[in-house]
C-alpha cells in the first residue's frame, strides 16, 4: 500500500473528529451537567435565516464582550498578533485586486473596520492611502491614535458606521467578519459606505481548515476560549458568499490561503508549540492544499457601479 502523506493522516484525523462530534461528543467536563436524553425523539430545528454563519452561532454580536475583551487586552500592549511574514501574505494577496484601483494614480480613500490597534492599518499605508480606522473598543482606538497619529482613527460600531453613503473607495475588514453571527448588518453598512465600483477586501479565519476547526470552532471537542471572545468562530466560504450576495454587491469572490504565521497565540500550551504551527501553516500554503484547507480566506466584493 502506498505510503500516506501527512496531509492525508491530517484529513482522515480531521473528519473521524468532526464525525464523532457531529454524533454528539460530551467532554468528560461537560458530561456530568448534561441532562438525561428525551424519551421522545428530536425533530431537527428549522433552517436557520440566510446569512447566519453557523448552527451555533445567531443572534446579534454581544458588544459589550468585544468591548471589555478588547479594553483589557490593549491597555499595556498592542493588539498584533501575526509575523512580518503572516502580514506580507495577506496584503500580496490584497494587492492583486488593488492594482486596477492603485494604477488609477487618483488619491484612494479606504478604510479599515474593526482596526483595533492599528497594526494592520498602519501596513496599508504603503499603499498612500488616505486612510481611516473604526473599532469598538475605546482603548483600542487610544492606543492606534497615539502610535500612528497620521491616520484618522475613531471609535464606533462597524454596523452602522457615522461615514457618509459612498465615503469610501475601499473597506478593508481585518479579521472582524468572525466577530459577528450574523453578517447582515456589516455587510449592509459596507454597501451604504462604499463608492459606486468600490471593493471590499476581508480576511477571516477558516472553518475549512483542520487545525482552525479543532482549536476554534465551538462544535469540536477540542475547542479552546482562550484568547478569543464568546463571538468569535472561523467562518466557511458558504457564508461569506450568502452574506454578500445581496444589493449593492454585483460579485464576490472567497478564496482560502495559507502561510500567515504568527509571533503569539494566547495560552501557554499553545504558545509552546507555535513554531510547530508555523511550520504546518507553511505547508497547507502548497497548491493543491490551501484551496481546501488553507486557515483564512480572502475575501473580495465589488460593488455595482
Amino acid at each position: 500500500m502506498a505510503r500516506q502523506s501527512v496531509f492525508e493522516y491530517v484529513e482522515v484525523f480531521y473528519n473521524r473528529v468532526r464525525r464523532h462530534s457531529s454524533l454528539g461528543y460530551v467532554s468528560p467536563q461537560a458530561r456530568k451537567h448534561t441532562l438525561p436524553a428525551p424519551t421522545n425523539p428530536i425533530t431537527r430545528p428549522p433552517k436557520l435565516r440566510k446569512f447566519t454563519v453557523s448552527k451555533q452561532r445567531s443572534g446579534p454580536q454581544k458588544k459589550e464582550v468585544e468591548i471589555a475583551f478588547f479594553d483589557e487586552i490593549t491597555q499595556h500592549a498592542d493588539y498584533d498578533v501575526f509575523s512580518e511574514r503572516g502580514y506580507k501574505r495577506i496584503l500580496d494577496a490584497f494587492e492583486a485586486h488593488l492594482r486596477p484601483l492603485l494604477r488609477s494614480g487618483k488619491q484612494i480613500k479606504a478604510v479599515d473596520l474593526g482596526c483595533g490597534t492599528g497594526a494592520f492599518t498602519a501596513r496599508l499605508e504603503k499603499f498612500g492611502f488616505e486612510l481611516y480606522g473604526v473599532d469598538i473598543s475605546p482603548q483600542s482606538i487610544q492606543r492606534a491614535s497615539q502610535r500612528y497619529p497620521e491616520i484618522n482613527f475613531q471609535v464606533g460600531d462597524i454596523e452602522a458606521t457615522s461615514y457618509d453613503n459612498e465615503a469610501f473607495d475601499v473597506v478593508f475588514l481585518s479579521g472582524v467578519l468572525h466577530h459577528f453571527p450574523d453578517l447582515t448588518r456589516t455587510v449592509a453598512e459596507c454597501g451604504r459606505i462604499l463608492k459606486p465600483g468600490g471593493i471590499v477586501l476581508a480576511y477571516d479565519p477558516h472553518r475549512g481548515n483542520p487545525i482552525m476547526w479543532a482549536y476554534r470552532c465551538k462544535d469540536s471537542p477540542l475547542y479552546s476560549s482562550k484568547g478569543v471572545t464568546e463571538n468569535e468562530q472561523p467562518l466557511s466560504k458558504a457564508a461569506i458568499r450568502n452574506a454578500f450576495s445581496i444589493e449593492p454587491f454585483a460579485s464576490v469572490d472567497v478564496s482560502a490561503i495559507s502561510g500567515i504565521t504568527y509571533k503569539y497565540v494566547a495560552g501557554s500550551v499553545a504558545f509552546v508549540l507555535l513554531p510547530i504551527y508555523n511550520l504546518i501553516e507553511m505547508g497547507f500554503d502548497l497548491p493543491g492544499i490551501r484551496q481546501r484547507y488553507g486557515s483564512f480566506l480572502l475575501t473580495f466584493a465589488q460593488k455595482r457601479s
